[in-house]
């Protein structure tokens, strides 16, 4: 597994560049705690990012591109109360009306974003 700290996210981020996200979005997410980095913080204190993180930006790059910001934090938090690292693994799509699900298994989704007071679906796909 590639380690780098934060002050090498740019290099880590031209090794392994994600189509769409700048290194200050980058840098953002991780502050914000949207994707968390393993270490102290950001001021003077180093921070791990793996492949693990590098797979969540990448991940958190796409759905951007159909879900607003607040959107993904949303998810990130029913995610993390469910016991889930969020983002780092697993499968994720937004279907029509803006809902992201999370592909559990080959027969289950769990629908992510919800409105105070509702309660998490899970979703039964196909038969």
């Amino acid at each position: 597994m590639t380690r780098v700290t934060i002050m090498d996210l740019k290099t880590a981020l031209t090794l392994h560049p994600i189509p769409g996200l700048t290194y200050r979005t980058a840098a953002r997410w991780i502050a914000q705690g949207l994707v968390v980095a393993e270490g102290g913080g950001l001021q003077g204190n180093e921070l791990s990012i793996g492949e693990k993180q590098l797979h969540e930006l990448r991940t958190l790059t796409a759905l951007r591109q159909v879900l607003s910001l607040q959107a993904l934090k949303k998810a990130a938090a029913t995610l993390r109360a469910m016991g889930f690292n969020p983002f780092s693994t697993g499968q994720f799509a937004v279907v029509e009306g803006g809902e992201l699900v999370r592909v559990v298994s080959e027969n289950e989704a769990i629908a992510l974003i919800r409105q105070p007071g509702q309660i998490c679906a899970v979703v039964r796909l196909g038969n």
